[in-house]
């Protein structure tokens, strides 16, 4: 794979990567980019994933988490984790819906029964969803963080998105290609980068020494003239 600072360079690089469940679970990464929560499609760096499958399960654990399980036929089912926000997050950071996703998917129980809705929509199972999120792994299975989510309505909505992933598909199955030129450029671009993020810290750094001098100097001054 390319180093880091490539990148940038490579059109799945901070998209919506487009993916089967399949695929989803053919992901793979290492202890150096699995920290950051990147995987890899061959080569190409994926970050952020988008599933549309039917909906086969939903299921809640401890209050904490609720989990949508998907599966598109296509040999694999993926399970869809949405957080929900504490009582302590609701009460100090008031919003129209009660997880950590990034749009209004709600999550609420009653007398033992479970509803989760999206944009309002009571979600039930067999309903297809397009799930937006980010990749975690748990006890070694990779799973998707919810972060936004969309119902699919009729099948000019459900076409548009299989004609998607067979697009992105396709990009997907060739190994991603950069010049020994084009890599040299983003090393450049990269140097460049840090260099200027160095100065800039050694700036901040400068300024904060200067405001606690002046301070200090005050300070004196200021003990001075009570003690005359």
């Amino acid at each position: 794979i390319y180093p880091a600072y490539c990148h940038p360079a490579s059109p799945t690089y901070q998209q919506w990567v487009r993916l089967s469940v399949l695929d989803f679970h053919d992901l793979w990464t290492n202890s150096e980019f699995q920290s950051q929560g990147i995987f890899f499609k061959q080569n190409y760096p994926v970050e952020f994933v988008r599933i549309v499958a039917p909906i086969v399960a939903i299921e809640d654990f401890a209050d904490r988490y609720t989990v949508l399980t998907l599966d598109d036929g296509s040999g694999d089912t993926v399970n869809v984790r949405i957080t929900r926000r504490s009582l302590h997050d609701t009460i100090t950071e008031p919003r129209p819906w009660n997880t950590t996703a990034e749009t209004n998917i709600d999550v609420t129980t009653s007398l033992g029964t479970l509803s989760v809705h999206i944009d309002g929509v009571a979600l039930e199972i067999g309903m297809i969803i397009k799930a937006k999120g980010t990749i975690s792994v748990f006890r070694d299975t990779k799973q998707l963080d919810l972060i936004r989510a969309d119902v699919l309505h009729g099948p000019d909505e459900e076409t548009k998105a299989w004609e998607q992933l067979a697009q992105s598909r396709e990009l997907l199955s060739n190994p991603w290609s950069l010049s020994e030129e084009r890599i040299q450029e983003l090393r450049d671009e990269h140097e460049r980068k840090k260099h200027l993020e160095q100065e800039r810290a050694e700036a901040k750094a400068k300024r904060t020494r200067e405001r606690k001098v002046k301070k200090k100097i005050l300070q004196e001054k200021q003990a001075k003239k009570h003690a005359q």
